[in-house]
């Protein structure tokens, strides 16, 4: 008799502990929620304003510029042009941020250029 008041005593034990661990989980992942809850309204991306839907830069410009600006093919580009500043059009590849420059990896149909951009400076 004196046992099966000691197992009652251990089961009851037991459901108490499985009781009390399942609120603590239940109550440690209502707070993990708060806390992605908090991460989504502060606005946990500083860089979303870089990413998105952007304005076409086809006619921000002033129209008369615009039909002056002259283009080089990618496939024109050669060593002669070396220090010359010249416009393209292409696809972004690929870009690489390296410290204070970018690399950004043009393309234009099947040939490729690697363009270099410093901080500061700016396009003409």
């Amino acid at each position: 008799m004196a046992k099966l008041k000691a197992d009652r005593e251990e089961k009851k034990k037991q459901k108490e502990e499985a009781k009390a661990n399942k609120k603590g989980k239940a109550e440690r992942m209502q707070e993990a929620q708060s806390k992605t809850k908090e991460v989504k309204e502060v606005g946990a991306d500083p860089y979303a304003a870089n990413y998105g839907n952007m304005p076409m830069n086809r006619s921000q410009c002033d129209p008369e510029e615009r039909f002056t600006k002259k283009y080089c093919s990618v496939s024109e580009l050669n060593a002669k042009m070396e220090g010359q500043s010249v416009r393209i059009r292409g696809r972004a590849q690929n870009v690489r941020l390296q410290g204070k420059s970018c690399f950004i990896v043009m393309r234009e149909v099947y040939e490729t250029v690697q363009c270099i951009i410093f901080e500061g400076e700016t396009s003409k």
